[in-house]
């Protein structure tokens, strides 16, 4: 199966920063839900998603539009959950016909994104018993689940044939990800929220909240990411939303405390793939953005 990080690992190059961001991003925006802000009055249509030791478990048709999903673990062991939305004119075959191929090239990843459109990566929150609560504009469509903890599992899917949610979450911070740019607000209050994320460009992007870095430098940053957690690291990430396709639209819950923040995306830039060396970064694009939390 696509087992994302262990595949973008062999890739060897340096942006080597994205399998360490994929593996601590979201400790805030997708921590367990045991006080989850409330939606607004109207209802918004709740899809269960259970991951049991051996199983991925959801209906095979699920209502469309902007739905809750819940992550459900009843398993024995910590679960990692992508979920993807399978393109118009490709299908649920040529998915497992590509894991199929991947299990002989790792190298060959990208190639998935032909394929299918990457929605949301669920990372934290998700140890036996735990809970993961996110909102996802799915429209409709055939759409796949793959566990990164059991990748022999294969793809589990899903439909959505029938526009059911129209009302999304009250949110108090948007942010558009364009190429190569946060479009947001300048401020937000302190607090548990909803953040909604939607990508507008073309090439796929995440953003990774830091503590404000102004006086770090581009390479000493991209450095800081391997270094994260390490008591002498440049830099602290706070939580974000993990990688996204052009198109897909996402809510998370973020709780952070006032201060000064930035939004970073270190992905590559997958136009500039090529053998003259490894390919920029969207953060050497300039795709930082500071931000300011307030009491």
């Amino acid at each position: 199966m696509v087992h994302v990080r262990q595949t973008l690992g062999k890739q060897g190059l340096r942006w080597a920063a994205l399998v360490t961001l994929l593996g601590m991003l979201l400790v805030a925006a997708c921590a367990p839900i045991q006080a989850p802000t409330p939606a607004p009055a109207a209802e918004i249509p709740e899809i269960t998603i259970e991951i049991a030791d051996g199983a991925i478990r959801v209906p095979e048709v699920v209502p469309g539009g902007i739905v809750a999903i819940t992550v459900k673990n009843n398993g024995t062991q910590t679960h990692l959950l992508d979920l993807w939305r399978i393109r118009a004119g490709h299908s649920r075959a040529e998915l497992n016909a590509f894991a199929e191929a991947l299990a002989q090239n790792p190298d060959a990843f990208f190639g998935l994104f032909e394929l299918a459109s990457w929605i949301h990566y669920v990372n934290e929150g998700l140890e036996p018993g735990g809970r993961v609560r996110f909102y996802a504009d799915l429209g409709t469509g055939d759409f796949a689940l793959a566990d990164e903890s059991q990748p022999e599992l294969g793809w589990t899917f899903f439909a959505a044939n029938e526009i059911v949610g129209t009302v999304a979450p009250e949110t108090a911070m948007r942010v558009d990800m364009a190429d190569f740019a946060y479009v947001m607000a300048d401020s937000l209050p302190a607090g548990k929220q909803w953040w909604e994320f939607t990508n507008s460009g073309t090439q796929w992007h995440l953003a990774a909240i830091i503590g404000a870095a102004p006086d770090v430098g581009m390479e000493d940053l991209l450095a800081a990411f391997e270094r994260e957690g390490h008591p002498d690291a440049a830099v602290k990430v706070f939580g974000g939303k993990p990688p996204m396709s052009p198109g897909e639209r996402v809510w998370v819950e973020m709780e952070l405390a006032a201060g000064e923040y930035e939004l970073v995306c270190p992905l590559p830039d997958l136009a500039s793939f090529g053998p003259g060396g490894p390919p920029r970064t969207h953060l050497e694009h300039g795709m930082r953005r500071a931000f300011s939390v307030t009491n």
